[in-house]
């Protein structure tokens, strides 16, 4: 608390408090204070941003890992054969198959059902609120492994082999945008942040079990 001096000739309360020093560094202080808590809270807004940037790519790998999970392995023939048999009641065709050759067989629609399901559950597990799906895509490929298939057909007397897709492997990939809240984003003048990702899984025959 100022006390001001006893009056006198001349004097002006005025001006002397105008010339008073004493507590002059208060309001340097208190701006150098709103300044560190202004960086504080921008540093707490950019660790979120980063957080959710984090858990945005862990979600979208974990989707193109469920992207895979409908893959199963199948096993079909590669010869073809109809034949002739003849018993007392008269002649007739058969037909059996041989030689079959395993291969991976996933629909798209169940692959990105699946990826989608367990996209929006970890984001929902990670308590990330107010994200937008910007853009999604789901793309399945198969490996180009080819078998010969023989049709042999003794009943009506033709025969012929093609080739026809036994693939081995499959490749799921996932690519995502996702626009998600900044906190504090008002201060930078930036509310959304979009957080372009892509994430690929593979699976090969080789990874069933024996028996499977």
């Amino acid at each position: 608390m100022k006390v001001l001096p006893e009056p006198g000739p001349g004097y002006n309360p005025l001006v002397w408090l105008l010339k008073d020093s004493r507590g002059q560094l208060l309001p340097f202080v208190a701006v150098a204070l709103l300044i560190m808590m202004g960086f504080a809270a921008l540093g707490m807004g950019l660790s979120r941003v980063y957080l959710d940037r984090t858990r945005v790519r862990d979600a979208v790998d974990a989707a193109a890992t469920a992207a895979l999970s409908p893959a199963v392995k199948k096993v079909r023939p590669t010869y073809h054969l109809w034949y002739e048999v003849c018993t007392k009641d008269g002649c007739y065709c058969r037909y059996r198959r041989f030689n079959y050759k395993p291969y991976i067989d996933l629909s798209s629609s169940n692959a990105e059902g699946a990826a989608r399901a367990y996209f929006e559950k970890n984001l929902s597990a990670d308590n990330i609120a107010g994200y937008k799906v910007l853009s999604w895509n789901v793309d399945i490929n198969f490996d180009p492994h080819t078998e010969q298939v023989t049709y042999d057909n003794e009943c009506d007397g033709y025969s012929y082999t093609k080739n026809e897709p036994f693939p081995r492997r499959v490749t799921a990939e996932v690519n995502v945008k996702v626009e998600v809240p900044v906190p504090l984003g008002n201060i930078g003048g930036w509310k959304t942040m979009q957080v372009p990702v892509r994430a690929v899984a593979r699976k090969a025959l080789q990874d069933w079990r024996p028996g499977e």
